[in-house]
């Protein structure tokens, strides 16, 4: 990857930027030039993510606890009721 955008560097023929006077101009083109041969060596790829990670070992049991002690959890958090509270520490 990096072979193609030295090469690609390579073949620019810098004159353009040396001969302009304008510094302002001088960097708009230079990241024009260094952009466009950025972006021929390195495209943007298209990565899938998957939404969940399979895990064999984590049989069906632990995922239901695993949700009830989610939802507890949660309602602990939301209401200060003692009775959530006392059934979520007896777990």
């Amino acid at each position: 990857m990096f072979r193609i955008f030295f090469y690609l560097l390579n073949q620019v023929t810098w004159q353009e930027i040396y001969e302009e006077s304008d510094v302002n101009v001088k960097l708009n083109t230079f990241m024009d030039v260094f952009l466009h041969c950025y972006n021929n060596a390195f495209p943007i790829k298209t990565v899938y993510v998957r939404d969940t990670i399979k895990n064999n070992w984590i049989i069906q049991g632990m995922k239901i606890s695993s949700k009830k002690m989610w939802l507890l959890d949660n309602q602990r958090k939301t209401t200060y009721e003692k009775e959530g509270s006392r059934i979520y520490r007896a777990l």
